[in-house]
């Protein structure tokens, strides 16, 4: 499967990185708006997850609605190069369009490279 598909994109930023460990998190304070169909009230899922270059490196369990706040570590070995670093969320059930229905409030991506 390819996940970067069925993710959207909440943050991103790119970093010039030497040899070594990326280090960082994605923190986020967010809502995902429950969702009825027809009188059955279906609970709705979503996963937050760190992308590097276009590659899942961190992922959550499934979130319910609601509001919650995630922090999501992540380390990963990088070249030197510029890398692209992106906090994503998936809607796993219930929502058809789900970018509507889910609200950030507040966002953080922060990283730090550990040269070997």
């Amino acid at each position: 499967e390819d996940l970067s598909k069925s993710y959207f994109p909440l943050a991103t930023m790119e970093m010039d990185c030497e040899a070594g460990i990326l280090h960082g998190a994605a923190n986020l304070y967010a809502y995902l708006v429950p969702y009825i169909g027809g009188t059955a009230y279906q609970m709705t899922r979503y996963r937050v997850g760190v992308f590097v270059d276009g590659i899942l490196v961190a992922e959550t369990d499934n979130i319910t609605e609601e509001i919650h706040s995630t922090s999501l570590p992540y380390s990963i070995a990088v070249p030197t190069k510029t890398i692209q670093i992106e906090c994503r969320v998936k809607i796993m059930q219930g929502i058809v369009v789900a970018n509507d229905a889910f609200q950030t409030y507040v966002g953080q991506l922060w990283a730090r490279n550990g040269r070997a």
